[in-house]
Order: C-alpha cells, then structure tokens, then sequence
C-alpha cells in the first residue's frame, strides 16, 4: 500500500485560466471545483472506489460544505457544468490498480476482473453510487503536461487540516497550486505577480487575495515581498 507521501498527481494548470472564463461556474466555487477534481482524481488513481463507497455527501463533507449542500449540485450532478465542460463523466468502470509502463499509467479496471472477485464490490461499491471519472486525467490528449503541476496528497490534506474552517483550506490549496505554478515556470525562482492578478484567476475580492497569501506567508510555506510601481504595487513571490 502507498503511503499518503507517494500519493500524487499531475493536475493540468490550464484549469485556472479556463475556470476564469467559464461563466456557468460562479467565481466563489473555483477553488472548490479545483478541489473536487483533485479529490476525485486520487480516488480514479488509487483505486478508492475499489475499497470503500463513495458518494458525493462524502466529498463536500471533506471539503468543507454540508451533505446536504444543493447550491454546489449545479456543478457535480450527472450532466452537470463539470460533466458539460468535459471535465467529468459518469463512470461504472473505476480502476481498482494501476502500473506504470513505458512512462504511461495502466490501469486495471474492476470489469476486466473475475466475476467472484468483482460482485460484491460491484454490488456495495459502485452500483447506486454516481463515480466521476476525471477526463484530463493523465491521459495526454486534452491537454500538454509540460503545463502540469504535481500535487502530493499529503499536501492536500495539509490544507484541508489547517483549521475548523475547511473552506478557507480549500481556498489556500487553489491559491497555493496557482503559485507552485508560477514558481515552475520561473525554475523555482522568485517571481513577480500583482494582486490583481490573482484576483483575476482566483474569483476572489483583493482583502481575500492579500488575507491568504500573508495566511500562506506565516505558516511558512512561501517568501512575499512588495516592489512599488509607477503603475501600482507587484508582489514578488518564492515557493520554501
């Protein structure tokens, strides 16, 4: 069994920009979008829906919403906006394994297994259970992985266990992959980027933009610094 450390995966930054124009997606779900569909890939990737059932209630739970939370069910319902916009479709097939050949991840799926194997999983796991599977997932078609950011699950959980208020981690999560973006591109240097521009990308106001990343400043995980401009401020970052 991997241990939460070894657990990873490739999460196509594209995602924000294309987020920042999808009007059908209200402005303050964009970073719960980015991560339900981090969370729904870990669970594709690692065979979660082989282990144990998991339903939608689960997930908005984890992410820091109520089970029985219907203003987000515009997003993950079958046909919804995530299934329209090509990210997500409904799945009775989930991988139960996977391995990695010739630089590619094959998966072995739960209808490709015996029968008396499959049954009772099929029967207390999948059936009358909606799994998403996840579109862009490592599949190398949609989108060029050179644009692609590897998230840790450990990560993720770091996050989402920051505090009593889990939205705000999930809010720290999108912000905090956003920058390891950045900082990527620019090979792990410091880099510069307005407020206003992550206002653009996040969805947020700019007192949420400056609250969070001083939050991502004081727990240590990045340098910030300010350069006035005759045109305005410019935030220089670096990624620890």
């Amino acid at each position: 069994m991997l241990k939460e450390e070894q657990m990873s995966v490739y999460m196509p930054i594209s995602l924000l920009f294309e987020l920042d124009g999808q009007e059908s997606i209200k402005k303050t779900h964009r970073d719960l979008v980015f991560s339900y569909l981090y969370m729904i890939t870990i669970f594709w990737k690692y065979g979660y829906y082989i282990r144990e059932k998991i339903v939608l209630a689960d997930i908005k739970e984890a992410l820091g919403y109520s089970r029985v939370d219907k203003r987000t069910n515009y997003l993950f319902k079958v046909g919804g906006e995530l299934d329209a916009l090509g990210y997500t479709r409904v799945s009775k097939n989930p991988p139960m394994s996977f391995k990695v050949e010739d630089g590619a991840i094959v998966h072995e799926y739960i209808n490709d297994a015996p029968r008396e194997f499959s049954k009772e999983i099929i029967e207390n796991n999948i059936n009358n259970c909606v799994i998403k599977e996840p579109l862009f997932y490592e599949n190398g078609t949609r989108y060029d992985f050179k644009g692609a950011i590897n998230i840790k699950l450990s990560m993720f959980n770091y996050f989402l266990n920051q505090g009593e208020d889990i939205k705000q981690g999930v809010s720290l999560f999108y912000l905090y992959s956003c920058l390891m973006y950045m900082s990527n591109v620019n090979n792990g240097e410091v880099f510069a980027c307005s407020h206003e521009t992550l206002v653009k990308y996040m969805g947020w106001g700019l007192r949420k933009v400056i609250t969070l990343t001083d939050t991502l400043l004081n727990i240590g995980l990045i340098q910030k610094g300010q350069e006035k401009k005759s045109k305005g401020n410019v935030n220089h970052y670096k990624i620890l």
